[in-house]
């Protein structure tokens, strides 16, 4: 199933990596673990990724 929870332990490459799962009445999944992470680390995390962003696209330039 696709998912958009890119914080949830199950997200992989947009697409939920569990063979099974229930969704709630408003279409929220059951199954769903969200990766415990604190401001600071969140912060370095989007710092990296914005950074390999920018070096991959900067090669189309």
């Amino acid at each position: 199933m696709m998912c958009d929870n890119t914080l949830c332990v199950y997200w992989t490459d947009n697409v939920c990596s569990l063979t099974d799962i229930y969704l709630d009445d408003r279409g929220c999944c059951q199954e769903c673990l969200w990766i415990s992470a604190s401001d600071q680390q969140l912060e370095k995390m989007r710092e990296k990724t914005l950074k390999a962003y920018e070096r991959r696209y900067d090669r189309w330039d």
